[in-house]
């Protein structure tokens, strides 16, 4: 199911317009320079992987320069090497090294500059409920919370999560690596995701702020609805968007209050079972209670109908409404059967 999502949510991103050009902005995170005094916290060096493009010079030697692809199995092969060596999770200075091992096969002390021309990762997308739909190339370790601030951070339908697919395994890991996500399924034809929240990932826990890998997609997904349907000025949906929940007073608050006629005692909340569509016997909240702090205002759930009944009538406001009624029908049968006169 979350395969079709993704690809659904995919395939619209694709088609809302030129791909990239009108309704979604690239960007490159990129690693600052490296300096010898950095410490141990400074960014880990490139390490190359497949589609990157590495071109190296031999001074002096026009016949061993040579522009290479790594390939689909992580290697290159140079013109003056009969075998490919592998590329793939090496870093430039390692790969330098390999490289001039060949060489000096057939130069004496060759002076080789290798040089990356082209470093392919597999883009970052960020789409759903953000400011700006993003593509994001990474070539430095980056968190959630960076990817969605390049995205211009939630719209103002977002909902409170925030889900994380992981396609691709992590390059340059092995089987155990924590970054290889397993679907929690267990099927392992599914795309691992997680569910990050987005009110305790802006409050600094670390488990909500992940690292996010190359060729990761990011989904905000808009607030899950509930409707506010009967005796009430507005009838219409509303979205979950607050943090710590919505309750049935608020919810009714969002819909401009009760009609006079509401049925306040019985106010009917009909929720959706776990897994079906139907819905069972409706809860019920009585808002005089609730008001008076007899009763707990009840915390909605997604797709909650909440139900406001127009109350009956009592007998003495039936006999009133009668009695009205029947008056000025006699005042206006009066009226027709009279002359009018006026008076100067």
């Amino acid at each position: 199911m979350k395969n079709a999502i993704l690809l659904f949510g995919l395939f619209s991103f694709l088609l809302s317009g030129s791909i990239v050009a009108q309704d979604a902005t690239v960007a490159k995170v990129s690693s600052p320079s490296v300096k010898e005094n950095d410490g141990p916290q400074a960014p880990k060096p490139y390490v190359y992987g497949p589609g990157d493009q590495i071109a190296g010079k031999v001074m002096g030697e026009a016949d061993y320069n040579f522009e290479v692809d790594v390939d689909e199995n992580g290697r290159i092969l140079l013109p003056f090497s009969n075998s490919p060596i592998i590329a793939q999770c090496k870093t430039e200075k390692e790969l330098h090294a390999d490289i001039k091992k060949l060489l000096e096969r057939d130069l004496v002390n060759p002076q080789l500059a290798l040089r990356t021309t082209k470093r392919a990762r597999p883009e970052v997308w960020v789409y759903g409920e953000v400011n700006t739909k993003s593509r994001i190339e990474l070539t430095r370790k980056a968190t959630l919370f960076e990817m969605l601030a390049i995205a211009g951070g939630p719209s103002k339908d977002a909902g409170q999560i925030v889900e994380v697919f992981r396609p691709q395994k992590v390059q340059c890991s092995d089987g155990e690596d924590p970054d290889n996500w397993k679907p929690e399924s267990g099927d392992l034809s599914e795309t691992p995701f997680r569910v990050f929240n987005l009110a305790e990932m802006s409050n600094g826990i670390a488990a909500h702020n992940p690292v996010i890998m190359p060729g990761d997609v990011i989904h905000v997904p808009q607030a899950a609805p509930v409707y506010v349907v009967g005796e009430v000025v507005a009838p219409q949906g509303i979205l979950l968007k607050k943090h710590g929940g919505t309750t049935v007073m608020e919810a009714i608050s969002m819909v401009q209050g009760l009609r006079p006629e509401a049925k306040k005692k019985e106010i009917k909340i009909y929720r959706k079972k776990a897994g079906y569509d139907q819905r069972g016997e409706p809860i019920i909240v009585n808002l005089d209670l609730v008001s008076k702090g007899k009763q707990n205002d009840i915390f909605l759930e997604p797709y909650d109908l909440i139900v406001v009944d127009k109350a009956k009538k009592s007998i003495a406001l039936t006999i009133a409404e009668f009695a009205l009624g029947a008056s000025k029908s006699v005042i206006t049968s009066a009226a027709n059967q009279t002359g009018v006169r006026v008076v100067y």
